[in-house]
């Protein structure tokens, strides 16, 4: 008869090796239950009904998207754009709290359909001459309420502040789902108060392939 023994509840430890698979997985959800060695491994359950593998991932920069929302004319407006990925990588770690991530944006692909507003933003808010790519990079992963937490760095038009990005669902693989709000005073972009929004809220679809 096989043996079985507890599975121990990701919300004591993260990071745990599935038995039985070469491949060495994350357990991001999966609540306390019996398992016994000679059953098939299973998928955890959770935030996302997914389990992520260790490893370097490279983030698809044709797959991934960013846009945001801002208000202009007083906040009377709204204002929708994107941004264009130019290369990101991502390290899943045993323990998910150790994972980082690190991506960086091309500044002068901001978009909001209008040529004219586009070209202010970029030579007059970004300065992409100067200051072409807009990084971020992660120190570490933590859970908060019903999220996990990416804390890291953004560093635009050559200022670095902190920035938090909180990943609502990750799928397929390595497929999540990113949010974040962005002080653009932070940065010294302060052109234009009031007639140009202040904040921008960010939505990020991240597709990352395993590295091979």
């Amino acid at each position: 008869m096989a043996t079985c023994r507890p599975q121990i509840s990701t919300s004591q430890t993260l990071g745990r090796r599935t038995e039985g698979s070469t491949a060495t997985k994350v357990d991001i959800g999966a609540a306390a239950r019996p398992m016994c060695a000679t059953a098939a491994p299973r998928q955890a359950s959770g935030m996302t009904q997914s389990t992520l593998i260790t490893g370097d991932y490279r983030i698809d920069a044709q797959r991934t998207t960013i846009g945001f929302t801002t208000r202009h004319m007083f906040g009377l407006g709204r204002v929708r754009g994107t941004f264009r990925l130019r290369d990101g990588h991502i390290h899943v770690a045993d323990r998910i709290e150790e994972s980082v991530a690190r991506a960086t944006v091309a500044a002068d692909s901001v978009d909001t359909g209008n040529s004219m507003r586009d070209a202010t933003v970029r030579q007059q808010y970004l300065d992409v001459v100067n200051h072409p790519d807009i990084v971020f990079s992660s120190s570490g992963v933590e859970r908060v309420d019903d999220a996990w937490v990416l804390r890291g760095k953004l560093m635009v038009c050559g200022r670095t502040k902190p920035v938090d990005l909180r990943v609502t669902d990750v799928r397929d693989g390595l497929r999540a789902t990113a949010s974040c709000v962005i002080d653009r005073y932070e940065f010294g972009i302060t052109k234009m108060k009031g007639m140009t929004g202040r904040r921008l809220a960010f939505t990020l679809d991240v597709v990352a392939n395993l590295s091979t």
